[in-house]
């Protein structure tokens, strides 16, 4: 009986080769003109199709958590709108007219078909730290951050694709790591710099991930916020109950159209429950929620966002990195971040050379603007200083991002002519002079979204 069934097996294994060859040789054929140089053993074959069954079988899985929790929703919306007697009110649209910051400088580059916006302080000659923001940000979220490291690096904070006034790609399938990867490796030397310190949270810190494996050359150090190596995260999800219920949001995101209609209808409000908690422990002012707010005001602001989510279960998240990552890394995690236990942080560390975890007291996921204070003393113990603050030079007010005082509302409008909704969002200044006293004026568009803090 085992004779036969191990024949079977090998029989099953020749089979799938043979298919397995077929297309690639018509692939090869079709694409190169030519057949390809290897071909699948039936071993290599039978391997390769039980790995896409089982990506198959996983994601089938995440769908049917996606379903459920969907229909839930939908739901609960109808539910809703039945008692209040129709649909919420859109959300307004607020902050106008306000005065442009003076510190940071508003730019973008096309790559491969792809505006992105980035801002960036400090002086270009020094070292090149990268900030890329995590689910529901923009660089905005880095504020604190820019403000310290401007005074000794050269900070870049980027608005990932898709968000803010990047532009994002159609598709969602265009929003995978292995599309974006490539794209943030590009904007890298677009800024002319061959190798910088990179800092990511959340979903930036995955596609940072991502980037340290396939590049670690480019990178001196990588901090991950919130977030541990892409595989452990995706395995936690797929096998523990208790954080699949924590992260239905997560499931919900995944399913097609549904998701922005119930953040349309104002039936889903994500930023709420991501930082009303904070606002109500005075770890984020009114005036910043405010800003995130009129951020993603918009139905189609949530296009890009929520097509990054949908790409957290592909397949190049699944796998561990190729060996042991030699990029310094630093992990910081919140004691009271309860999307992921603490111990997947501490997983990643068999996967990376040089390494280390530290957990932030009474924070959250979004320790960056929890703790600011205790997330730049941690960095700056991490990267060091590569040259002495001389901000005394640049500033009038004390404070390298700092406006001129008494100047209203704590955040800041984009730069004068950096509107990213204003015509269209199409329009932008590459490079905005530095004013050297408070009474800065500069041209703003009518619907100018992001404001910098007093």
């Amino acid at each position: 009986m085992a004779g036969l069934l191990s024949g079977a097996c090998s029989a099953a294994a020749a089979a799938v080769s043979v298919w397995a060859n077929a297309c690639l040789a018509t692939c090869s054929l079709l694409v190169y003109g030519r057949m390809p140089r290897r071909f699948y053993t039936p071993a290599a074959a039978g391997d390769r199709l039980w790995a896409a069954a089982s990506h198959a079988l996983s994601y089938a899985a995440v769908l049917a958590v996606a379903v459920l929790v969907g229909a839930a929703c939908a739901a609960r919306a109808l539910l809703r709108r039945v008692v209040r007697g129709g649909p919420a009110p859109p959300p307004e649209r607020l902050l106008r007219g306000l005065p442009p910051s003076r510190w940071l400088e508003h730019s973008s580059v096309k790559i491969r078909n792809i505006k992105l916006h980035y801002v960036s302080a400090g002086r270009r000659s020094r070292r090149l730290v990268l900030f890329l923001h995590g689910f529901p940000e923009f660089w905005y979220s880095w504020k604190e951050q820019l403000r310290e490291f401007a005074k000794t690096e050269w900070v870049v904070a980027l608005d990932l694709p898709g968000y803010g006034d990047s532009d994002g790609p159609r598709r969602s399938a265009q929003y995978s790591p292995d599309r974006l990867t490539p794209l943030l490796q590009e904007f890298i030397a677009s800024l002319g710099r061959q190798q910088c310190v990179l800092v990511g949270s959340g979903h930036g810190a995955l596609l940072g991930w991502h980037l340290v494996a396939s590049a670690p050359h480019t990178f001196t150090h990588f901090i991950s916020i919130s977030q541990p190596l892409p595989h452990i995260t995706l395995d936690v999800l797929h096998n523990s109950l208790h954080h699949k219920a924590k992260q239905w949001r997560t499931f919900l995101y995944q399913l097609p159209w549904l998701p922005e209609q119930l953040i349309g209808t104002g039936d889903l409000d994500v930023l709420t429950h991501e930082y009303g908690d904070l606002v109500k422990r005075g770890r984020m002012s009114a005036d910043d929620l405010r800003a995130y707010q009129f951020a993603f005001s918009r139905a189609e602001d949530w296009h890009g966002p929520l097509n990054h989510q949908r790409c957290l279960f592909a397949a190049a998240n699944g796998r561990p990195p190729p060996g042991r990552l030699a990029v310094p890394c630093l992990l910081l995690f919140g004691r009271r971040d309860g999307s992921l236990p603490v111990d997947a942080m501490y997983r990643s560390l068999p996967h990376l050379q040089q390494a280390d975890v530290r957990l932030v007291d009474d924070a959250g996921r979004h320790i960056h603007i929890e703790r600011p204070d205790q997330v730049n003393d941690a960095l700056r113990d991490f990267i060091g200083v590569s040259f002495l603050d001389d901000s005394s030079e640049d500033e009038e007010d004390g404070d390298g991002l700092a406006p001129a005082a008494g100047r209203g509302l704590v955040v800041r409008a984009l730069e004068g002519g950096q509107g990213w909704l204003g015509a269209g969002g199409a329009i932008y200044n590459r490079a905005m002079q530095r004013l050297n006293n408070a009474a800065a004026v500069g041209q703003l568009y009518t619907r100018s979204v992001m404001m910098l803090k007093d």
